[in-house]
């Protein structure tokens, strides 16, 4: 599960936060101490379609990486 927050500053950029979390497998979920939880701060650049976002994050459990990086390209794809 995720969710993200993110303020537009103009066209082409945005600011925001989101925060990724691992349950694990639907059948049986992970006690609290087990789930990964990570929350970035994260840019957003978007220009003709193509997009990147940017995010340097920490995380909250004793399971998930004390810091993180992490970057997503978008590229449209026109059928």
């Amino acid at each position: 599960m995720n969710f993200k927050v993110a303020r537009e500053i103009n066209d082409e950029w945005a600011l925001g936060f989101e925060h990724y979390a691992g349950f694990g497998r639907l059948n049986k979920m992970s006690n609290s101490s087990q789930q990964d939880h990570v929350f970035y701060f994260v840019t957003d650049f978007e220009r003709k379609g193509f997009g990147v976002n940017f995010g340097a994050g920490c995380g909250l459990t004793n399971a998930s990486d004390q810091w993180v990086a992490k970057t997503i390209i978008s590229i449209p794809l026109k059928w």
